[in-house]
């Protein structure tokens, strides 16, 4: 169940001790931390690879936005979602009474060695995904 707003200050979340740790260990392998709050607000990691703030594949639409949301309510500790051809983020969902409320995230990263995109094993995925889902 999604929350329809959201009181999280997801400015404070970020700044907790552990996603401090954890924003250096993703930054070490070229990835920013991100959030999705269930009432619609964001700061997506793929996002924020510029200075513009604006997702640079998704020329206006909120798709992105609404495949990271799509996941919140499936089983699981965290996920990995395309956002778009071959850019993942890992999403783990942070619930607030028993309802999702919005998500943590890491990103972006490539599906493949196609882009620019760093790219991670399976190994690395699991390690990042396992650390956001406690943070969250």
């Amino acid at each position: 169940m999604l929350t329809s707003s959201s009181a999280i200050d997801w400015d404070r979340v970020v700044d907790l001790e552990l996603l401090r740790h954890l924003s250096a260990v993703a930054r070490r392998r070229g990835l920013t931390l991100g959030w999705l709050d269930a009432a619609g607000d964001s700061s997506l990691p793929h996002a924020n690879l510029d200075e513009s703030g604006t997702c640079p594949w998704a020329h206006g639409s909120t798709e992105c936005d609404a495949r990271l949301l799509s996941v919140l309510a499936e089983p699981g500790e965290w996920h990995i979602v395309e956002v778009h051809p071959s850019v993942r983020e890992l999403v783990a969902p942070v619930r607030v009474g028993g309802a999702v409320a919005g998500a943590l995230l890491a990103g972006a990263f490539a599906a493949d060695d196609t882009s620019d995109l760093p790219t991670l094993g399976e190994g690395e995925i699991a390690i990042i995904g396992d650390l956001l889902a406690r943070g969250s």
